[in-house]
């Protein structure tokens, strides 16, 4: 939303998309009741076969597909 001339450029910063950078931190190994990190544990596993090397591949996979979705046309917002 903005005003006067801030609708043009409302749309403007809709339409090119702006890179968005996300940060994850998490506990390998643990469970919770809400799968949020204030919650229960409820269940413990090794994770000694995780490495380095297995979560650039997997995070490698994400970014691929999400920059692959980016370059998809996108119809404009009707005003």
């Amino acid at each position: 939303m903005g005003l006067n001339e801030g609708n043009k450029t409302v749309q403007s910063l809709h339409m090119q998309r702006p890179t968005r950078v996300f940060r994850l931190k998490g506990v390998l190994g643990q469970a919770t009741d809400t799968y949020f990190n204030d919650g229960k544990v409820v269940e413990k596993a090794t994770f000694w076969h995780v490495n380095r090397s297995k979560l650039d591949a997997v995070l490698a996979s994400i970014q691929a597909a999400h920059q692959k979705q980016m370059f998809q046309y996108v119809q404009p917002l009707a005003l």
